[in-house]
């Protein structure tokens, strides 16, 4: 089968990473897989300038370098286009996959030799700094959907009317992501992944720890980011913070907590609760993306809504367990892990492709 993914851009991002891992999968079960992506836009005056003024100053600008795609396994392509759709640029293939809301925009636009039309939906992705309207408006487009979540297919059904064909749960790198023996921590350890961004809940999880040091104020906080805290939205005290830590470094992260945090508001699947899963590590979540999915009262704790007070009441409740107790969250939360591999996830995917082709061709 010939699969082709179009990505906005090349990135760091999770949805980027997940791409590159089921790119690397599908081409090592004999699929011809590529990934393609358009050329960044022409920089503006303005941004031109400030390249200029940092060469002045000796300062080279860095290049964006990728990893997710350094398997080699699959072909990937810079368009030569950055909006606009040259159609003779794009393979053809029996399946076409749009990741994103524009990239389903310019899919859309192509002929039926470039495959049957998937919809990729990782997120829920209707936010302020977006096209709202033209956002809700490719979830309307006649594509096959497949989505990472039941919270996303939740919310496409509620807010715009619209099934999904398949919820295809994220999988974990059981290699990368590993703890060995574990044992409750000598004192209470959480941790969480901070960002900037409101709906990704990080001031829930610093509310939740400040409400939570007022019965244990001994409680260690290990926070870790891809850049430096706001100073609107500062850690708590004696936070141990890391930033952009190596991928290698952040398993050991997991694997010094009692309970990881995840506290978003919107998310369309939430690497994080399986990695820390992985390393044994139970999670403390919201309901949002995959939380609902994954986290059962046998092996982590999920709230009913996105409140500081019952995510620090639960902070609490995992710090007072005896070591018994913890021992059994954390071994059913790596049990879950395990039961959620990404070759199984790639079962599914690939399935959800194939099935689509078999739909089209009995209509």
């Amino acid at each position: 089968m010939r699969v082709t993914f179009v990505l906005p851009e090349l990135n760091l991002t999770g949805g980027v990473r997940v791409v590159g891992i089921y790119a690397q999968l599908l081409a090592e079960r004999g699929h011809k897989v590529n990934v393609l992506y358009p050329s960044p836009p022409k920089k503006t005056f303005k941004q031109k300038l400030k390249v200029f003024l940092r060469l002045l100053k000796g300062q080279r600008p860095s290049k964006l370098t990728c990893p997710y795609f350094d398997h080699q396994k699959a072909g990937l392509h810079e368009l030569p286009f950055h909006e606009n759709v040259t159609q003779d640029d794009i393979p053809d293939a029996e399946v076409v996959i749009a990741t994103f809301w524009n990239t389903a925009e310019w899919v859309a636009k192509f002929s039926e030799s470039k495959g049957q039309k998937i919809y990729f939906i990782q997120h829920y992705e209707v936010h302020p700094w977006l096209p709202v309207e033209r956002v809700r408006q490719t979830f309307r487009l006649p594509f096959k959907k497949i989505v990472v979540s039941g919270w996303i297919a939740d919310c496409l059904k509620t807010y715009e009317d619209v099934l999904v064909d398949a919820i295809v749960l994220n999988g974990v790198d059981s290699k990368q992501f590993f703890s060995p023996a574990r044992e409750k921590q000598t004192t209470a350890t959480v941790g969480f992944m901070y960002s900037p961004r409101h709906y990704k809940g990080t001031q829930i999880a610093i509310d939740a720890i400040e409400l939570a040091r007022k019965t244990n104020p001994e409680l260690i906080v290990k926070v870790f980011a891809a850049e430096s805290p706001t100073l609107d939205m500062p850690l708590p005290d004696k936070t141990e913070f890391f930033l952009s830590p190596h991928q290698n470094q952040i398993k050991d992260i997991y694997s010094a907590c009692d309970a990881w945090l995840f506290t978003s508001i919107k998310e369309g699947f939430g690497l994080p609760i399986l990695e820390a899963m992985s390393c044994k590590t139970p999670v403390i979540a919201t309901p949002a993306g995959a939380a609902t999915d994954l986290i059962t009262p046998e092996n982590g704790i999920l709230v009913d809504d996105y409140s500081a007070e019952k995510i620090a009441g639960a902070i609490n409740l995992i710090s007072k367990s005896t070591e018994k107790e913890w021992r059994q969250l954390s071994e059913n939360a790596f049990e879950t892990a395990q039961q959620n591999s990404w070759e199984k996830s790639c079962d599914q995917f690939e399935s959800a492709l194939i099935d689509s082709l078999e739909s089209s061709k009995d209509i």
